[in-house]
């Protein structure tokens, strides 16, 4: 079983977290905009930093669990209040489409 599959019933869901999509202003910066609202569970899985090839990457913080028809890529981020969560991976634990589980680094505040 995958990480995270042991966990999914639809009463884990009991955050309320916004979709926010990047897009590139014409300045060249990276302006987020909301794209509706979903329901989550969030658990934390670690945290952390690593060195690979001279430069630091993140490490996944947070797993967050996700009604299985979100449409999320790692280009998008999910925020929690004043929290920002960066999407590193997105997979369907069970492959029934039912469930989307999330491995994200926290943002620094």
């Amino acid at each position: 079983m995958r990480a995270g599959a042991k966990s999914l019933h639809p009463g884990r869901l009991t955050k309320v977290v916004t979709l926010e999509r990047a897009a590139t202003a014409p300045s060249g910066d990276t302006v987020w905009t909301a794209d509706g609202t979903l329901r989550a569970g969030i658990e934390p899985v670690g945290a952390g930093e690593r060195e690979l090839a001279g430069h630091v990457e993140g490490t996944a913080t947070h797993r967050i669990l996700l009604n299985g028809r979100a449409a999320v890529t790692s280009r998008d981020r999910l925020v929690l209040g004043d929290r920002r969560f960066r999407i590193l991976a997105a997979y369907d634990p069970d492959e029934t489409g039912r469930w989307l589980v999330c491995l994200v680094e926290e943002a620094s505040r």
